[in-house]
């Protein structure tokens, strides 16, 4: 993902926090009964489409091409860029990985629907869109009274910045190359995010 060329460089944000990057994650086969294989039933998919204003490209696409004639000669009107609502997202991304006025976040249900206990995850692998985001998440799944997380949240932000879809190949090298991650382990991976 080439996120510089998507951002407003006259905004905080998400200009200050995006990086480019590339990753991907090679799988393999499960060669016997020991090999912990938790399958599709512990895939969790959601989307909201009420939140999407949050994150936006006003212009570009098919309902709003930029052509020769529309240029945008103004740098500091960047409708052709993205725009992000931070705190708004912040807050949604929170209650949606940690569950609000009761209802569990996406991270229990799909636990739940793999039938494994939070308390077994060795590292949990989330997606780098921001510390502020992450931060009150891990703190949230470490403080709960039942099945609290023990193990490790793996975070390279600080140095890539969110790249994306590429943060989650990322984390898990580094976590491999910083001894973090071993054969064996337990990984919960988490994505969030908006598209166009």
């Amino acid at each position: 993902d080439v996120m510089s060329r998507t951002v407003n460089i006259y905004s905080r944000s998400p200009y200050a926090i995006l990086g480019d990057a590339g990753g991907a994650i090679a799988l393999e086969m499960v060669e016997s009964d020991q090999d912990a294989f938790l399958g599709p039933q512990g895939f969790l998919s959601g989307l909201d489409g009420s939140l999407a204003e949050l994150i936006i490209t006003q212009y570009g696409g098919t309902k709003h091409p930029i052509e020769k004639s529309t240029v945008i000669v103004d740098p500091f009107h960047q409708g052709h860029r993205m725009l992000m609502i931070g705190p708004e997202v912040k807050k949604r991304a929170e209650r949606l990985l940690c569950g609000f006025l009761g209802q569990p976040g996406i991270i229990r249900q799909a636990l739940v629907r793999a039938g494994t206990p939070l308390s077994t995850v060795t590292l949990l692998a989330l997606h780098q869109a921001n510390a502020r985001i992450n931060d009150p998440v891990v703190k949230k799944l470490t403080e709960r009274e039942e099945d609290p997380f023990k193990g490790t949240a793996y975070s390279n932000i600080e140095r890539y910045g969110n790249t994306t879809s590429a943060s989650i190949p990322l984390v898990l090298f580094d976590a491999w190359q910083a001894g973090v991650l071993t054969s064996g382990d337990l990984v919960f991976q988490l994505v969030f995010g908006g598209s166009e």
